[in-house]
């Protein structure tokens, strides 16, 4: 998996460059992998599914969110409903 902080700032920078500014960020990023009951699930699918649900998140907002107050910019984030609602084979990525 590439340096996904290192990505995050690069196209944060990039996008300010390009267009004068940041205005406005979406995170729209998720991950779903087949992970069965809890504890059928490896910590290594877990912590995938944090990093690309949870981790992304915040590191997109982290680097933005300094850019949009100068700007006076919006963050939407885009969420699953299963949040909401849990499954009874899918806790890393409802818990994300």
């Amino acid at each position: 998996m590439p340096d996904t902080e290192e990505t995050i700032v690069a196209l944060i920078e990039g996008a300010s460059e390009r267009y004068g500014a940041l205005d406005n960020v979406v995170n729209c990023g998720f991950m779903q992998l087949k992970e069965g009951y809890v504890h059928e699930t490896d910590v290594e699918a877990w912590d995938r599914i944090f990093a690309v649900n949870m981790r992304g998140d915040f590191l997109m907002i982290h680097h933005s969110l300094p850019h949009l107050l100068k700007q006076g910019g919006a963050i939407v984030t885009v969420v699953s409903a299963a949040g909401a609602s849990g499954a009874v084979a899918g806790a890393a990525y409802t818990s994300a």
